[in-house]
């Protein structure tokens, strides 16, 4: 008697995610969700149970399994209630996109049969991230030095009031104020007091 495990060939169905497809705008967060897909076993014996086991997930850029930037604009959270959520948060990495309208940064997820780790699959997660538009209220103002003026009773005098420094710290961590410096562009600093 030859017994099989049917496992050891198993192939998993695809992921299958709500949405299917990620388009965020620069600077916003979006989410897809999805559960865990079947494998060939499974679908032969019309059986939902877990049959081969657990399944794991991991993300990765392509299917070389080439890790995403550490910056962590995206991220795999879950299982919650037998759900998975990918995170796409791009206020984390201000490379994501320059001066384009729109660019695509797909993901793939690896789906691993946990007691069977050489049966994989893999599913492309398309992203798109549109750019965002310049939004100068992220301008702050560094506070001018104080100036002691001493004036005579009777004797006119005129004094300046130091203007304030602009401070445009936040381009580095903010996509939607940065692009207001992009191409020589710039937030007016110009005002009255």
């Amino acid at each position: 008697m030859t017994i099989i495990d049917p496992c050891t060939t198993a192939t998993i169905n695809a992921v299958v995610f709500s949405p299917s497809t990620i388009s965020v705008m620069d600077g916003n967060v979006a989410t897809t969700t999805f559960i865990v897909p079947t494998n060939s076993v499974m679908d032969s014996k019309n059986d939902p149970a877990l049959l081969c086991g657990t399944t794991s997930f991991a993300i990765f850029e392509n299917t070389s399994d080439l890790a995403l930037s550490s910056s962590g604009w995206a991220k795999l959270s879950g299982p919650v209630n037998g759900v998975y959520t990918i995170t796409i948060d791009t206020t984390k990495d201000l490379t994501l996109i320059a001066a384009e309208a729109s660019v695509s940064h797909p993901i793939q997820v690896k789906a691993i049969l946990d007691s069977y780790p050489a049966r994989t699959t893999y599913t492309q997660l398309p992203i798109t991230i549109t750019q965002a538009g310049c939004d100068c209220s992220y301008l702050a103002w560094d506070n001018p030095s104080s100036v002691t003026a001493t004036v005579a009773v009777g004797i006119p005098s005129t004094q300046t009031v130091p203007i304030p420094t602009a401070n445009t710290a936040a381009t580095a961590t903010v996509n939607a104020f940065k692009k207001c410096y992009m191409n020589s562009g710039f937030c007016a600093t110009t005002g009255f007091f």
